[in-house]
């Protein structure tokens, strides 16, 4: 990102992205096993973002069981920890929508990324001065690598390079950046497996 926002900023952009995009608390079915997992099978380390999330996490599987199979099948080392947090107790509807609109809003922004992948390149951030590279190097002459975000926005930058190398482990985002590529004529595109 450019920079940090204050706290309410944050929110209020996150709030933004949310409506924007629709989302929902079953767009955690697009977030494949490569935004649901990491090194660590500790719930706590998958979602560090703070300890309130937790007990939301508990509440919201309540009304959502095919989410909790879907995180449980994406990563079977989770499974037991996410089952273990299940609620004992029956809590009411309201509870259940509130904690999953806290982790759709705390997520909003891979949320947005999984769902809709050309409204997600087109946040400010992703756009940055490309004529500081441009000046540096002879374009047609260097081969640049790209991985993350902001990928699709600065490879349409690359169109007259030496060759655009593009790093995406996300099958769907792979494909809107193979589909991108080819519709802004970008020269000697090529994608190459996370591996």
């Amino acid at each position: 990102m450019a920079g940090r926002a204050e706290p309410g900023a944050q929110s209020d952009a996150r709030t933004s992205l949310v409506r924007l995009g629709h989302l929902c608390f079953d767009d955690f079915l697009l977030l494949g096993k490569r935004g649901l997992s990491c090194e660590s099978s500790s719930f706590e380390r998958l979602y560090p973002f703070s300890p309130e999330l937790t007990s939301d996490w508990a509440l919201a599987f309540n009304n959502a069981p095919h989410i909790l199979l879907h995180f449980c099948r994406s990563d079977a080392a989770l499974a037991s920890s996410l089952c273990t947090r299940a609620s004992d107790f029956v809590p009411a509807l309201e509870d259940i929508r509130a904690a999953q609109s806290r982790l759709v809003l705390a997520f909003a922004y891979d949320l947005l990324r999984a769902k809709a992948p050309p409204l997600y390149d087109a946040l400010p951030w992703h756009d940055w001065d490309f004529s500081i590279v441009a000046r540096r190097f002879k374009l047609w002459q260097t081969r640049f690598l790209l991985a993350g975000d902001g990928t699709t926005v600065t490879m349409c930058r690359c169109r007259k390079t030496a060759g655009v190398y593009v790093v995406e482990p996300d099958e769907t985002i792979a494909r809107y950046t193979e589909r991108k590529a080819t519709l802004e004529k970008v020269r000697r595109f090529r994608l190459l497996p996370p591996s």
